[in-house]
């Protein structure tokens, strides 16, 4: 099978958790099943002319690399859809010839590229990494850094405030219900429906025209185009069942993993402070503040932390830097800065206990799965997918998201109770791997190839 894989970044340049994940998935199509691969991807080089297109060799890997800077975009629009972007991908596309294409993401790219499949035929996937299709800032947080009602609720909701400061309409599950009632009874091509129940849902939900609701509106055409999404997590499903896609185009299915790594890492046991720690970007929706402030509670002997990660500007505000340096100064903090995705799995195996203290609706955060892996527990934000991977009192601790004094709480009851790590020790599940991920993957292609 010729399989193209679509992502915003990819290793090494990239090391986010969407860009390893790819990676692996990639790299499995072509070793373990034998599929023929070709990354379509961006980079960001300002030495590089615009929209110059590098193609590289990664061992046997095919990655296509596009540079875009955003040196010419001009509107709001501009920064999702590109039709230079389109062409140089159109011409990727009609070279491969692919049987399927799997995008991960496509920010800093174009959504044009799922109509370039599209007009040929070529069943789509898209794994919902994240809410960029329905959110531009791709988190849904808005500009104070408060959780956005979309993450809430029965319907979606367009806010224009992250956008131009109006006010937006909604559109409610009345459009939705029609889309899918049309796609049942009616003839026709099923993306034509998709497209026509979002287009009169819109209609009657009387929505503006402003550049927050036409992306909205670009968003769930783009969407209707799509063969297939992939949700790792039911929370994120529901979320995009509510912004106007039907439930039975989305296969909930948790990401996999190499597991070889982690079996190789020495555990290491010591004794002493609970040796907590942090794994991500140092940005504000990670929220690592919170446990930096949850320990400064505690006795200063009680709790050591380990600190990975650097800092990241959020959506261009890097004044967070700021708020944390005095954080970072504590005396029981060690600041290692960034960590390599390939000596992840032994700073895990130095932790007793995996802080994940997000304040963003989270996905399936791969760090969690990993540090399952390395047989270390988790005590994570109640938010988004994270209550579907950490169980309360068996394999970690959830509190409240964005509470230091809830996580100062839990981290009180791991540091003063061995006996419960250990009992959360022997709760952590198996963690699924990434050939029976990608397995189940090719299964999913198959079937879309022989319907269409």
């Amino acid at each position: 099978m010729r399989v193209l894989v679509v992502v915003h970044g990819f290793p090494p340049t990239a090391q986010g958790g969407s860009e390893v994940y790819a990676e692996a998935h990639a790299r499995t199509l072509q070793r373990q099943f034998g599929d023929h691969v070709l990354v379509l991807t961006r980079e960001h080089d300002v030495t590089r002319p615009e929209y110059a297109v590098r193609e590289e060799q990664l061992d046997a890997l095919r990655v296509v690399r596009i540079n875009n800077t955003f040196k010419y975009a001009r509107t709001f629009d501009d920064t999702y859809r590109n039709e230079t972007i389109d062409g140089l991908a159109s011409r990727a596309i009609d070279d491969f010839a692919p049987d399927v294409a799997h995008i991960h993401h496509l920010t800093c790219l174009s959504t044009g590229i799922v109509g370039q499949l599209a007009t040929r035929g070529i069943p789509t996937f898209v794994t919902l990494h994240d809410y960029w299709l329905m959110c531009h800032r791709g988190q849904l947080l808005d500009v104070h850094y408060q959780r956005c009602e979309n993450a809430e609720g029965s319907r979606a909701q367009m806010c224009t405030a992250c956008v131009d400061g109006a006010v937006a309409a909604p559109i409610g599950l009345a459009g939705a219900r029609l889309l899918r009632t049309m796609k049942r009874h009616a003839p026709g091509p099923a993306a034509l429906l998709r497209r026509s129940g979002m287009r009169i849902a819109r209609v009657l939900s009387g929505e503006t025209d402003g550049p927050a609701e036409r992306r909205t509106s670009h968003m769930q055409d783009v969407c209707a185009n799509v063969t297939h999404f992939i949700a790792p997590c039911r929370f994120m499903k529901d979320r995009f069942a509510a912004f106007g896609i039907e439930p039975d185009r989305i296969t909930v299915a948790d990401y996999g993993f190499d597991r070889e790594p982690f079996a190789a890492a020495r555990r290491v046991s010591a004794r002493g402070p609970l040796r907590v720690g942090f794994l991500g970007s140092l940005m504000i929706s990670k929220g690592p503040h919170l446990l930096l402030e949850a320990i400064s509670r505690l006795p200063r002997d009680a709790v050591s932390v380990s600190v990975y990660g650097a800092h990241t500007a959020y959506h261009g505000d890097d004044s967070y830097r700021d708020r944390l340096r005095p954080l970072l100064a504590q005396p029981n903090v060690a600041v290692h800065g960034p960590l390599s995705h390939a000596d992840v799995p032994d700073a895990l195996a130095a932790l007793d206990v995996l802080v994940v203290p997000s304040i963003w609706p989270e996905n399936s955060p791969l760090v969690i799965h990993e540090a399952f892996l390395a047989g270390v527990p988790v005590i994570a934000s109640h938010i988004g997918g994270i209550p579907e991977l950490v169980t309360h009192d068996v394999n970690g601790l959830l509190f409240r998201a964005g509470d230091a004094d809830d996580l100062t709480r839990a981290l009180t009851r791991v540091a003063g109770n061995p006996d419960l790590l250990n009992t959360l020790r022997e709760g952590i599940p198996a963690v699924r791997s990434i050939e029976t991920d990608v397995r189940e993957l090719r299964a999913i292609y198959q079937r879309a190839r022989a319907g269409r």
